[in-house]
């Protein structure tokens, strides 16, 4: 009895085909990652949060039919402050505070007043302890500005006079 042969072919695979293969699988991750579909890292501002502990007051469309002041969360404070091309008004303070009912209408006046000129960031003392304990916040309302990613001066308390005197401090740091 003969016992059957069986053959097997092997396939093989040009090595120009592979190499190609190889660079175009390269080209295609290096053009996403450039066109920004595909990060590392998350995003400086994200999605609207009206409860954010750190949160970025944004005059824009809503809804594509009327504009209004937005809330975003602030994913990464530092990342903001380095990527920022305008002045940075960093408000520390306690939403339970009486003084965020005076506060808030104010600098949400601001955001639009000052619409691509100054980003205006809200930062809960109670939750973003560590950014309070780098800008030394011991009195709130703390108004801080930076700018090119170093901090100019601080308004601190609010009284009477504190919209003009905040207005006036923004003025001076504006581009």
């Amino acid at each position: 009895m003969t016992t059957p042969v069986i053959q097997t072919t092997r396939s093989r695979r040009r090595p120009g085909a592979v190499v190609c293969l190889f660079i175009s699988v390269v080209l295609i991750w290096t053009l996403t990652v450039m066109s920004g579909c595909v990060s590392d890292d998350k995003e400086a501002v994200g999605a609207e949060n009206y409860n954010a502990s750190l949160a970025l007051l944004s005059y824009e469309m809503i809804e594509g039919e009327f504009e209004g002041v937005l809330y975003r969360e602030v994913n990464s404070y530092s990342r903001l402050i380095a990527s920022a091309d305008v002045p940075v008004l960093t408000v520390f303070y306690n939403p339970m505070s009486d003084l965020s009912i005076l506060i808030l209408p104010l600098l949400e006046e601001m955001a639009v007043e000052y619409n691509q000129r100054l980003m205006i960031v809200l930062a809960d003392v109670d939750k973003e302890t560590v950014l309070a304990e780098e800008f030394d916040v011991e009195t709130m309302p703390q108004f801080s500005i930076i700018k090119d990613a170093s901090l100019k001066r601080s308004l601190i308390g609010f009284d009477d006079d504190a919209p003009a005197k905040l207005r006036e401090l923004v003025e001076l740091y504006l581009n």
